[in-house]
């Protein structure tokens, strides 16, 4: 199906039947304005460039020989020969 062929003369008069039908006459230049409007404003919006981003506030050094790990990960564990060597090296 065509877009040519929805949007033909007798299909737009159809639908304005329609909506005189459900808005009524005295309604139906209100909703007009109200969709111009909101096209407007909508094609406004799209051409503002968009707002940078605050910055966040830059966390606070760690000390020497310290790792930052995700909130709510836990550190690696020791691997068997990881702890075997740790054992061996114990007096």
């Amino acid at each position: 199906m065509d877009l040519g062929d929805l949007l033909s003369p007798l299909h737009l008069a159809i639908l304005l039947i329609i909506a005189l039908l459900i808005f009524g006459p005295r309604r139906l230049p209100e909703l007009g304005g109200a969709v111009g409007k909101t096209i407007q404003s909508f094609r406004a919006a799209m051409r503002e460039e968009p707002k940078p981003e605050p910055a966040t506030a830059q966390p606070a050094a760690l000390p020497a020989g310290t790792v930052a790990t995700p909130q709510g990960a836990t550190a690696p564990q020791q691997t068997t020969v990881e702890a075997a060597a740790v054992e061996q090296q114990r007096p």
